[in-house]
């Protein structure tokens, strides 16, 4: 082909090129007779025609064997262009991910003015749903996902936007009033966000008297971390809502009030009375769902309808009344989905005042089904035994189960299996004594803080007899068997599914951690230092040390995935 040479590496590269070339030829005679790859049509051609024409050709007979020499000549070039192939499709490749990445700006607003109203409408909704509100609002910051952007792109897209009432229906109290009255305008029923404030003045609960009256808001999401604060809103609720909530379907009060040592009595979840008793006034006949954050009321709620609550617990220093979670509970008979998560130590609680009393022992959830309970590590179990005392666990179907920690205590078997003990009650199976969980069909455990030990799983696992599914996720270094005797004793009778899932090494914990070399940290600091070698044989449980150290050291590292 005339190739001007300049070594042998170019020379054997341009004899694959043209072995290549002279195969391409050949399909293509052979596509003109009709004849393809994958034999449709009837007519296939031949690999060997393709691939091996010198040395099927160099042979005077069909019976004449292949010269050794030959074959492995033969052998050497058809590796050699699959070498070269692959090569080829992967620039291939590369090639139409830059013209993809080219032309998506141009190719897209193009597709889009295709597509019919409804479709753009769809798009839209997903678009402004995927975004999260901000929770802050010392100032207003423009939304980086808004109706507004949507509105601004062209004629078209306000034409659609500014019909679909969805788009316009989060209302946030830290909108300029122009922006208010605008989403107040194209939806007339809003989900109001009232956010935590810096300071008391910019709190800014005057302007909920610009949104819709309250019987049309369809979700109030209250966020405070001011005592003060609280009381403006629930002040500017108070003279507000003077009918039933008839179109509220969803509720979130947070109380992330923080702790200041100079305060006579620390935080706590039990709201202040004239809070509590103005959420206590509503009557939320539509409520399905109803999240509070250390907000239990001294005084039940009138939201019967409810069907899955969210409770979460934060407060380290708190008792909370047992006999107000019941009356909590009892206002809401429906409830089938509940979420808790405990986020505390020592010395919260949850106080039961007279354990004799009948009505003390009976749980009060009787119809829920779905269970999800969030436990980080220092929990006391004692509150958790409290807590779950009202629940029929025997009722549950579905139960996921977490505990978590930022420091977990590995050293300590007793802590978890407190926990577990006050979760899954010992049971001795030849009694004939219900399972706690014997109707739990899905069953969720993310262990993040122990490494377990295989009687507690035991007393996990025999305590689900009608268990299907089962997903893991464990630490690396779990101390989990899955016994023969376990099966004997009722565990995994109709289980069909089991997953697992290896947690990563928490980084903080590596010795690896960024943090143990702050002596390579500072240009004056080991000035002789050259070179760092890491051998690492886990690959994938060590990539963020990885990351981080490069980042430090730069050159001087020397990682070796081994």
């Amino acid at each position: 082909m005339g190739w001007k040479l300049r070594d042998d590496g170019v020379q054997e590269l341009c004899r694959s090129l043209d072995y290549l070339l002279e195969a391409v030829q050949t399909l293509k005679e052979a596509v003109r007779m009709g004849r393809m790859l994958d034999g449709k049509g009837g007519l296939k051609v031949d690999p060997k025609e393709l691939w091996c024409h010198d040395l099927t050709c160099s042979r005077t007979s069909s019976d004449t064997p292949i010269v050794g020499e030959d074959a492995k000549t033969a052998l050497k070039r058809l590796k050699n262009a699959r070498t070269h192939l692959t090569s080829l499709s992967k620039s291939l490749d590369d090639a139409i991910r830059v013209v993809v990445e080219a032309s998506s700006k141009t190719c897209r607003p193009a597709g889009l003015a295709l597509l019919p109203d409804d479709i753009l409408a769809q798009i839209f909704e997903i678009y402004i749903d995927s975004y999260d509100m901000p929770d802050n609002y010392d100032k207003f910051v423009p939304l980086e996902c808004s109706p507004q952007i949507l509105s601004s792109v062209c004629r078209r897209f306000r034409h659609v936007a500014i019909h679909i009432p969805s788009l316009w229906r989060n209302m946030s109290l830290s909108f300029p009033k122009r922006m208010l009255l605008q989403h107040k305008e194209r939806c007339t029923n809003p989900i109001v966000h009232i956010s935590p404030a810096g300071d008391v003045k910019l709190t800014r609960a005057k302007m909920l008297d610009l949104i819709q009256p309250p019987h049309q808001w369809r979700e109030l999401r209250l966020h405070y971390s001011n005592e003060d604060h609280a009381s403006r809103f629930f002040s500017r609720l108070q003279r507000l809502v003077k009918s039933p909530f008839y179109s509220l379907e969803r509720l979130s009060i947070c109380n992330d009030v923080g702790w200041d040592p100079s305060w006579m009595f620390p935080p706590s979840a039990r709201p202040l009375r004239k809070h509590a008793h103005v959420v206590s006034s509503w009557r939320m006949p539509k409520l399905s769902h109803l999240e509070l954050r250390n907000f239990i009321p001294h005084e039940p709620i009138h939201c019967e309808n409810v069907t899955s609550l969210t409770l979460h617990f934060t407060i380290a220093e708190d008792i909370i009344d047992e006999r107000k979670l019941r009356d909590l509970f009892r206002s809401m008979p429906k409830i089938q989905s509940l979420s808790v998560l405990f986020n505390v130590g020592g010395p919260f609680d949850i106080r039961v005042f007279d354990e004799t009393l009948p009505t003390n022992n009976r749980p009060v959830l009787l119809d829920l089904k779905d269970f999800d309970l969030n436990i980080q590590a220092r929990t006391p179990a004692n509150a958790i035994g409290h807590f779950i005392a009202l629940v029929d666990l025997r009722l549950l179907t579905r139960f996921s189960l977490r505990f978590f920690g930022d420091d977990p205590p590995y050293t300590e078997r007793t802590t978890f299996e407190k926990l577990v003990s006050a979760i899954f009650p010992f049971r001795i199976p030849d009694f004939n004594i219900l399972p706690t969980f014997a109707n739990v069909a899905e069953f969720t455990l993310r262990i993040e803080s122990f490494r377990g030990s295989p009687h507690l799983f035991e007393r996990i696992f025999t305590s689900m007899p009608n268990v299907r599914e089962i997903s893991l996720a464990l630490l690396h270094d779990s101390n989990i068997t899955f016994a023969e005797q376990w099966t004997k004793e009722g565990a995994f009778q109709r289980l069909r599914t089991l997953r697992i899932e290896v947690l990563q090494m928490d980084p903080r914990r590596s010795s690896l951690s960024l943090e143990r070399f702050g002596a390579f940290a500072g240009k004056e600091n080991c000035k002789k230092f050259r070179k760092m070698e890491v051998r690492n044989p886990t690959r994938c449980l060590l990539a963020k040390e990885k990351e981080e150290l490069e980042s430090l050291l730069g050159e001087k590292l020397c990682w070796i995935d081994c």
